[in-house]
């Protein structure tokens, strides 16, 4: 995930000290701690409660646009303008 964003490895290793020093991450191992785990949990939630209006303004509609937006992204990925892998689109 994080090579997809250019990111130096250097600049990974002062992430992975900086989480570790939170108590989120085992330096040694680079596995997330029960806290770690519990934080992105956390994150993860907040962000699904930010986007709860999007959601609830579809009403049911997900699909449907899902189906009309297809034509939109294949034509990206036909175009080299996003990588094919969906991780790595969804990575940035």
């Amino acid at each position: 995930y994080s090579a997809t964003r250019g990111f130096t490895l250097d600049r990974i290793d002062a992430a992975v000290v900086s989480l570790a020093d939170r108590g989120w991450v085992d330096v040694t191992s680079r596995a997330l701690t029960a806290d770690g785990r519990s934080a992105r949990e956390h994150i993860e939630r907040s962000t699904d409660d930010s986007q709860r209006a999007v959601i609830d303004a579809l009403d049911g509609s997900v699909d449907k646009l899902i189906d009309d937006l297809a034509p939109i992204a294949e034509a990206v990925l036909v175009a080299r303008s996003a990588p094919a892998d969906p991780r790595k689109r969804a990575a940035g």
